[in-house]
């Protein structure tokens, strides 16, 4: 009876997390840019599942299976993918970044996300960010994780969020959860978005203040759930 018992749980853990996977392509170094010829703004849209493995893309006006491509939206809600050979400010870690317009009439905006294994000792997490001019929303799991500057770099602002501590539900750590970032709508609410990490050390105000997270470096710890 006690083997039935330990096959099943064995069974129920292997369905939750045996057949799933950590996050991916965090810092969006993993691109490949195919442009959609069939698209109407081809030669400025590509495919999303090259340009962005492992991420799911919502509210874009061209749909989930395309984005932008080294261009801008006027208007309309968008995702897009930046390399260095448009313009090199926009790129804030290795040779692509990842922008995010809300679009300028209504909701909801756009959005990002991936479903992945929490690493099992995080406590954090930091992206690099050109901030728009409206909000940008951070969640894990389905809950909301306030941001704060912590830091700069050359063209670029480091945010960090903790995502276990106060007014943070417990448990996201070592679960499968999905990491979403989202750009509500607003005229000049454009972010793009780089080097997304999670950390084991949950971060006081004062941890961040005092460059316990730099962007010099990091003297933490990496939980490193990208692919190289």
């Amino acid at each position: 009876m006690k083997i039935r018992i330990i096959a099943v749980l064995l069974i129920v853990a292997a369905t939750r997390y045996g057949f799933s996977q950590s996050f991916v392509d965090l810092n969006f170094q993993n691109a490949v840019v195919v442009q959609d010829t069939s698209n109407p703004y081809y030669p400025n849209a590509c495919y999303t599942s090259d340009a962005l493995p492992g991420w799911t893309v919502t509210g874009c006006f061209l749909g989930a299976n395309d984005i932008f491509y080294d261009t801008f939206s006027l208007g309309a809600p968008v995702v897009g993918i930046y390399d260095t050979d448009w313009y090199s400010s926009l790129i804030l870690y290795g040779e692509y970044a990842v922008g995010l317009y809300g679009g300028a009439d209504g909701p909801p905006g756009v959005s990002i996300s991936q479903t992945g294994v929490v690493p099992a000792s995080a406590q954090s997490i930091s992206f690099r960010a050109q901030a728009g001019i409206g909000t940008l929303l951070l969640s894990l799991g389905g809950q909301n994780l306030p941001f704060t500057a912590v830091g700069t770099g050359p063209n670029y602002t480091l945010y960090g969020a903790n995502i276990y501590g106060a007014n943070i539900p417990a448990g996201l750590a070592g679960q499968l959860e999905q990491l979403e970032f989202s750009a509500l709508e607003g005229n000049n609410n454009y972010w793009t978005l780089d080097d997304i990490e999670f950390h084991w050390k949950w971060q006081t105000n004062s941890d961040w203040q005092h460059g316990l997270v730099t962007t010099a470096s990091f003297p933490l710890i990496y939980l490193h759930t990208m692919s190289a």
